[in-house]
C-alpha cells in the first residue's frame, strides 16, 4: 500500500501556526507560550496564532539575552569569588602579621636558630661535666657514689635546661652566611 503524499507546506514570512505547534517547535507547554507573550518575549499575531518566522527570530533574541545575561553573571560571581578569596587571603595574612608582633607565631627559621642555640648550650654543660666532675669523685672507690654523683650532675643539667628563657639564648649563626 502506498504511503499518502504529504501536503508540502512552504514557510515564509506569512506563515502562520497556532499555540500547540510554536509549543512542539520551542519543546515547552503552550502554556509557557503564552507566558512569553504576556513578559513580552515573543509577538502574537492574533488570539492563539503567531507568525513563524517573525515568533522564531523573537524567540531567538529572547535565548541570546537569556544567555548573554547568564555570562555576565557567571562573570560577575567569579570576580566577586576572586575578591572573596583575596579578601580572605588578606586577612589570613594580617591575623598571622598580629601573631607574629603578639610572640603567638615565630618565624621557622629564627625557631631553628633559637633551637640550634639551646642544643649547642646543653652540649657544651654535658661536655663540661667530666671537668666539673672528675675532681669530686677521684679517690671514690664506691662505684654508686659516682654514679650518684654523676647523675645528680646530669639532672641538674637537665634541670637548667628545662628551665631556659628562650629569650636568654644566642641564636645560632650559620658560618655559610
Amino acid at each position: 500500500m502506498a504511503e499518502p503524499k504529504q501536503k508540502k507546506t512552504e514557510i515564509n514570512s506569512d506563515t502562520i501556526v497556532g499555540t500547540q505547534v510554536l509549543a512542539e517547535i520551542f519543546r515547552v507547554d503552550p502554556r509557557r507560550i503564552r507566558q512569553m507573550v504576556q513578559e513580552g518575549k515573543i509577538p502574537r499575531y492574533k488570539n492563539g496564532s503567531y507568525k513563524l518566522i517573525e515568533t522564531l527570530q523573537k524567540y531567538h533574541e529572547y535565548i541570546e539575552e537569556i544567555n548573554e545575561d547568564k555570562n555576565v553573571n557567571l562573570v560577575k560571581k567569579e570576580s566577586e569569588n576572586e575578591k572573596l578569596k583575596l579578601e580572605k587571603i588578606k586577612r589570613k595574612k594580617a591575623e598571622l602579621e598580629l601573631m607574629q608582633l603578639t610572640g603567638d607565631l615565630v618565624n621557622v627559621e629564627e625557631f631553628k636558630q633559637l633551637y640550634a642555640g639551646l642544643i649547642i648550650n646543653f652540649r657544651s654543660k654535658m661536655l663540661a661535666l667530666p671537668n666539673k666532675v672528675s675532681p669530686s669523685i677521684v679517690g671514690i672507690d664506691n662505684l654508686i657514689t659516682v654514679q650518684d654523683i654523676l647523675t645528680k650532675e646530669i639532672y641538674a643539667a637537665l634541670e637548667e635546661l628545662s628551665k631556659t628563657d628562650i629569650n636568654e639564648i644566642e641564636p645560632k649563626v650559620d658560618s655559610d652566611e
